[in-house]
Protein backbone atom coordinates (compact mmCIF):
# COMPACT_ATOMS: atom_id res chain seq x y z
CA UNK A 1 0.00 0.00 0.00
CA UNK A 2 1.43 3.38 -1.10
CA UNK A 3 1.41 6.17 1.52
CA UNK A 4 1.42 9.79 0.42
CA UNK A 5 2.80 12.55 2.12
CA UNK A 6 -1.08 13.86 2.99
CA UNK A 7 -2.14 10.26 4.16
CA UNK A 8 0.89 10.62 6.43
CA UNK A 9 -0.19 14.24 7.73
CA UNK A 10 -4.06 13.07 8.20
CA UNK A 11 -3.03 10.21 10.42
CA UNK A 12 -0.53 12.10 12.44
CA UNK A 13 1.34 9.70 13.95
CA UNK A 14 2.55 10.34 17.29
CA UNK A 15 6.57 9.46 17.76
CA UNK A 16 7.01 11.77 20.59
CA UNK A 17 8.73 8.83 22.20
CA UNK A 18 11.09 8.62 20.56
CA UNK A 19 12.57 11.37 21.43
CA UNK A 20 12.43 10.34 24.88
CA UNK A 21 14.56 7.29 24.01
CA UNK A 22 17.97 8.45 23.11
CA UNK A 23 18.91 5.73 21.92
CA UNK A 24 15.85 4.82 19.83
CA UNK A 25 15.65 7.90 18.26
CA UNK A 26 19.54 7.98 17.61
CA UNK A 27 18.89 4.65 15.88
CA UNK A 28 16.16 5.85 13.82
CA UNK A 29 17.93 9.00 12.67
CA UNK A 30 21.19 7.18 11.70
CA UNK A 31 18.97 4.85 9.80
CA UNK A 32 16.87 7.66 7.96
CA UNK A 33 20.02 9.44 7.07
CA UNK A 34 21.92 6.22 4.87
CA UNK A 35 18.23 4.51 4.03
CA UNK A 36 19.83 5.07 0.29
CA UNK A 37 23.08 2.71 1.83
CA UNK A 38 21.02 0.41 3.16
CA UNK A 39 19.13 0.24 0.21
CA UNK A 40 22.05 -0.65 -2.18
CA UNK A 41 24.04 -3.16 -0.30
CA UNK A 42 21.09 -4.85 1.95
CA UNK A 43 20.77 -7.76 -1.16
CA UNK A 44 24.72 -8.05 -0.96
CA UNK A 45 24.57 -8.46 3.00
CA UNK A 46 22.38 -10.94 2.95
CA UNK A 47 24.10 -13.04 0.28
CA UNK A 48 26.90 -12.82 2.50
CA UNK A 49 25.08 -13.78 5.54
CA UNK A 50 23.71 -16.85 4.18
CA UNK A 51 27.69 -17.97 2.34
CA UNK A 52 28.17 -17.67 6.05
CA UNK A 53 25.65 -19.29 7.89
CA UNK A 54 25.66 -22.37 5.43
CA UNK A 55 29.23 -22.45 6.15
CA UNK A 56 29.18 -22.98 9.85
CA UNK A 57 26.14 -25.53 9.26
CA UNK A 58 28.15 -27.53 7.17
CA UNK A 59 31.29 -27.45 9.19
CA UNK A 60 29.61 -28.06 12.56
CA UNK A 61 26.91 -30.09 11.57
CA UNK A 62 28.95 -32.78 9.00
CA UNK A 63 30.74 -34.77 10.74
CA UNK A 64 26.78 -36.75 11.27
CA UNK A 65 26.91 -37.36 8.16
CA UNK A 66 30.44 -39.41 8.78
CA UNK A 67 29.10 -40.78 11.55
CA UNK A 68 26.09 -42.57 10.02
CA UNK A 69 28.56 -43.57 7.22
CA UNK A 70 31.11 -45.22 9.72
CA UNK A 71 34.10 -43.15 8.04
CA UNK A 72 36.45 -41.42 9.80
CA UNK A 73 35.61 -38.31 11.27
CA UNK A 74 37.08 -35.19 9.10
CA UNK A 75 36.39 -31.93 9.59
CA UNK A 76 37.05 -31.36 5.45
CA UNK A 77 36.44 -34.27 3.81
CA UNK A 78 38.78 -34.75 0.26
CA UNK A 79 41.28 -33.08 1.61
CA UNK A 80 44.65 -34.93 0.77
CA UNK A 81 46.10 -37.10 3.64
CA UNK A 82 49.61 -37.16 3.77
CA UNK A 83 51.49 -40.27 2.99
CA UNK A 84 52.89 -42.76 5.73
CA UNK A 85 57.10 -42.70 4.61
CA UNK A 86 57.72 -46.04 5.58
CA UNK A 87 61.33 -46.40 7.45
CA UNK A 88 62.91 -48.34 5.02
CA UNK A 89 62.21 -46.00 2.32
CA UNK A 90 63.60 -42.85 4.25
CA UNK A 91 67.29 -44.94 5.36
CA UNK A 92 69.16 -44.76 2.48
CA UNK A 93 71.82 -47.73 2.44
CA UNK A 94 74.87 -47.44 0.54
Amino acid sequence: MFVTSFQWRRWRLKLAWLDRTPVLGRLVTLLDARAVTIYLWHNIVQVATSVVLVSVAVLAFGWVEDLAARCPLQLLPGARRKRAVRVEESISVS
